[in-house]
């Protein structure tokens, strides 16, 4: 049965129920027979899985006494820190809103980024922050590389964290507060959605009552607006969905074949690197290199097709992934004349 070990424990019952729910939805074993037993105030996570699982959850309402917990310090923050562009970009903007950042990292949450918290520890430096180093473990297999609910055990540990340090109840995150959950969350990675983070409001709520996740990061766009103008923190930020012993070996391909080259940390054919290469080439934040260009766009059809989504011209490749106008694109001129990759067709 799936299992996770902390080595710094939760500070209060009810976060060891939502990591109780994220091991028991992950487990292989045991997913088809949960019938879990938790606490009224998990109630609206186990709704919502109700929602989209249509599976019958039996919830024991059973009451439970908190210890009264300490209230926010208001010029303090705890920010859930990968390492990340995003979380870069909240740590500066919390920054020059006045507040001091306290960083906080779970080490192995991504199995797959193992190298994940050298950056985070780098970027840390650079930005002159406290860090926070946590650890978590697991037994058993894991149904989703990216769990829907990871970025709540990881609240767990942050709040934890402020809780037993006498720092703080006011938890961060790098999420966009534009957005929200698309179809069904456990078919793809929904931890950074909106209204995922309301649920664990209303479960923390119950113990905390003024307790708040708070993402100051409206898109993508604002991230990288931020992150660009300083050079060290992009340099060594890590956002790439690629394993870290294959990017060195991407990174190399596209400097040979196009002769761009990237941040060290980046793969530059993932959705994140072409997206990111894209916005930047088109707002002169880097060199422009046409080839490289429509080879971005062309993995991102890729990712769309995966995910059975068939764009007709390269108008829906735009929609799906860019929240600025396509008439900024380096190549608006060329749309119409550019085919489109369907049913094996290449551009390039």
């Amino acid at each position: 049965m799936q299992r996770i070990k902390r080595v710094n424990p939760n500070i209060s019952k009810v976060m060891d129920d939502i990591d109780a729910i994220y091991a028991l939805t992950s487990d292989v074993a045991t997913h088809p027979l949960i019938r879990p037993v938790f606490d009224e105030s998990c109630k609206s996570l186990i709704d919502l899985f109700n929602t989209y699982w249509y599976e019958t959850y039996e919830v024991d309402y059973t009451n439970i006494t908190y210890d009264s917990l300490p209230t926010n310090y208001n010029k303090n923050m705890i920010l859930s820190f990968s390492g990340g562009k995003d979380s870069i970009a909240s740590a500066i903007k919390w920054r020059d809103a006045g507040y001091n950042v306290y960083l906080y990292h779970m080490k192995k949450i991504n199995r797959s980024f193992s190298d994940e918290w050298e950056s985070a520890q780098r970027c840390a430096e650079l930005l002159n922050m406290p860090i926070f180093f946590d650890e978590i473990s697991y037994s058993g297999k894991h149904m989703w590389m990216e769990h829907p609910m990871k970025n709540m055990i990881i609240a767990n540990g942050a709040l934890s964290y402020g809780i037993r340090e006498g720092i703080s109840t006011n938890i961060a995150f790098g999420n966009y507060t534009t957005s929200v959950l698309v179809d069904n969350p456990f078919d793809r990675c929904a931890g950074d959605c909106m209204d995922m983070w309301e649920k664990y409001e209303h479960i923390i709520q119950r113990v905390l009552p003024d307790f708040k996740i708070h993402c100051n990061l409206s898109n993508m766009n604002e991230t990288l607006d931020i992150v660009s103008e300083h050079k060290d923190l992009y340099e060594n930020s890590h956002s790439c969905l690629c394993r870290h012993s294959l990017r060195p070996y991407r990174n190399n391909w596209v400097k040979e074949k196009f002769g761009i080259v990237l941040p060290r940390l980046r793969c530059g054919s993932c959705y994140k690197c072409a997206v990111e290469y894209i916005y930047m080439a088109d707002h002169d934040k880097m060199p422009f290199n046409e080839a490289y260009y429509k080879y971005c766009l062309n993995q991102l059809l890729k990712v769309m097709i995966n995910e059975n989504v068939y764009p007709r011209n390269v108008y829906g490749i735009w929609e799906h992934f860019m929240l600025y106008d396509i008439s900024e694109s380096k190549i608006y001129d060329q749309m119409d004349n550019v085919a489109v990759l369907l049913g094996g067709i290449k551009w390039l």
